[in-house]
């Protein structure tokens, strides 16, 4: 899985979601992964024109300044993370690369109590909390989703209709490194459907090999998910598209649509 050093800065590094783009990524601030690669192509790919557009646990503003470039979101972009260092560094990388932001911190939509966004992209942690002590992606940077890596993911869906303008859309990514099916069983009861657009592959980072005895415990448990093909370890990124539900008593209108992706 593609990823990023700390305390460095990335200039067209290894996903080309990323071309063109000047990043600082300090320690303690998480910085992007393939997944982020993932996410980045499903909006472009489902987005036409510019859009009102928040990136909900920006981390370094990577995924915003990408879709801001790409042309689907509008300036000022939005973008809110937990940490404080995460939204500074969203500051700076967005005046490195020319563009404008209104970053804001706080949990979740916490930032945005009153605001209504066309486009929500988001990308909290949604990897077991086991899974993240193990893995290079959380150096140095906490993860408080849940053992299941669900309890953020699904809080996001919950809270989504209501910051939505109408026809507003949700994207967010989950690895199978979490429970899907409660983070599904979530969308199903918030949303009206949900269908699979997307789904990518990864190979796992070979210093997690050391830890295979853990990462199948927990799939005997149920709580994560991998193949195994030719000796390898193999995790994914799925992708799916969901409508509002009706009866959702915090949407903004008769008919509002929802976009996301599972991580």
């Amino acid at each position: 899985m593609a990823e990023y050093e700390r305390g460095d800065t990335v200039s067209q590094g290894s996903l080309p979601e990323l071309e063109g783009l000047d990043l600082e990524i300090p320690e303690g601030v998480f910085a992007p992964t393939a997944t982020s690669g993932v996410l980045i192509r499903s909006v472009v790919e489902n987005e036409s024109g510019s859009a009102r557009t928040l990136d909900l646990g920006c981390g370094t503003g990577a995924v915003g300044l990408a879709l801001v470039k790409a042309g689907v979101a509008a300036q000022p972009f939005a973008a809110s993370d937990a940490s404080q260092a995460a939204v500074d560094a969203t500051i700076r990388n967005a005046k490195r690369s020319g563009c404008s932001v209104d970053a804001r911190c706080g949990p979740l939509f916490d930032p945005w109590l009153d605001v209504g966004f066309d486009v929500v992209v988001d990308d909290v942690s949604g990897v077991a909390e086991e899974v993240a002590s193990i893995s290079p992606w959380f150096s140095g940077v906490p993860c408080e989703s849940g053992p299941d890596g669900d309890r953020l993911v699904t809080d996001v869906i919950r809270q989504a209709p209501g910051h939505l303008k109408p026809g507003g859309r949700i994207y967010f990514p989950i690895v199978s490194f979490s429970k899907a099916e409660t983070i599904l069983g979530t969308a199903e009861e918030t949303f009206e459907s949900v269908e699979k657009v997307g789904h990518e592959a990864f190979p796992l980072p070979l210093g997690m090999y050391d830890h295979r005895e853990t990462l199948g415990r927990m799939r005997e448990e149920g709580r994560i998910d991998f193949s195994e093909k030719f000796g390898m370890i193999l995790f994914w990124t799925d992708v799916y598209l969901s409508l509002i539900h009706i009866s959702e008593p915090t949407r903004r209108t008769p008919i509002s649509y929802a976009v996301f992706c599972l991580k």
